[in-house]
């Protein structure tokens, strides 16, 4: 199933130099470069660069956390994470051209000190036991069929009192998805639990929850803007995002897989959760 993962990550070939092009063209370079312009490219979960940065206030890291960014994608997360709240991050992908995208739009940003980014399976972590502050994981457990692999894993590389913060894409129980959809082109792919059994599925694993928020309606009025080619990343940094999106990354189908998405949003098919766990 992971080789199944990573080919659809994967299939739109190697993405640093059409990215830095991109932005070049957009009159952005690394001498002004921050974060947030980024946001077309690398927030391209439900709810953009918004759902991130709620998610972030629930965590509320301190300077200096070590967190894991699992799925850590072209990297993100992890940047809004140190540039915002000057935490060290880890970033953890199975698809390798992300991660040297990643690698690369962090020395742009001037955060390359803060960040590392590795490939990697999220079913066997690459790293001792206790190793982190806290785990961030944004729209992983979609493509994860053994769920309590992954969180046993999450679970041993926290440290005593480290915390989970997780967004998710969640079943609802109500209609059929249809596809593709970006996190699975065809139904062998897609494995959604709905709310309450990812709750679970992570409480037994050991951990406590601390926070559990529905996220469905801010995504749905993100998904109002996005239909209407809003641009919330303007008025959040007062700068004119680079006129390109996450079709950069996944390709000319991208606009199919989000229409999809939407619509199983708007048709209550699917929900969005944000949640926090502590480790005992």
């Amino acid at each position: 199933m992971m080789d199944l993962v990573h080919s659809h990550y994967a299939r739109f070939g190697v993405l640093t130099q059409r990215l830095l092009a991109a932005l070049s063209d957009a009159g952005l370079t690394s001498s002004a470069l921050r974060g947030g312009d980024l946001a077309a490219l690398d927030q391209f979960h439900v709810g953009g660069r918004r759902a991130s940065e709620d998610l972030a206030h629930l965590l509320s890291p301190r300077a200096g956390t070590k967190i894991l960014d699992l799925g850590s994608g072209i990297g993100g997360s992890a940047r809004l994470l140190a540039e915002e709240y000057a935490c060290e991050v880890v970033g953890l992908d199975l698809t390798e051209v992300y991660c040297q995208t990643a690698r690369a739009l962090g020395t742009e940003t001037g955060l390359q000190w803060s960040l590392h980014f590795l490939c990697g399976n999220a079913l066997s972590l690459p790293f001792a036991d206790n190793s982190f502050d806290a785990v961030w994981s944004q729209d992983v457990a979609v493509n994860v069929a053994d769920k309590n692999a992954l969180y046993r894993e999450i679970v041993r590389v926290l440290k005593p009192g480290g915390k989970l913060a997780i967004n998710d894409i969640v079943a609802s129980g109500s209609g059929a998805l249809q596809f593709p959809l970006p996190w699975a082109p065809e139904p062998r792919w897609n494995h959604l639990l709905d709310a309450d059994a990812l709750r679970h599925c992570i409480l037994d694993r050991g951990l406590q929850q601390v926070a559990w928020q529905d996220k469905t309606q801010e995504a749905k009025i993100w998904d109002t803007a996005s239909r209407r080619q809003a641009l919330p990343t303007s008025e959040q940094t007062g700068r004119v995002p680079p006129p390109m999106g996450a079709q950069q990354t996944f390709g000319p189908d991208f606009k199919l897989m989000t229409d999809n998405l939407l619509q199983a949003l708007e048709d209550g098919v699917i929900e969005v959760v944000q949640a926090v766990f502590r480790k005992p």
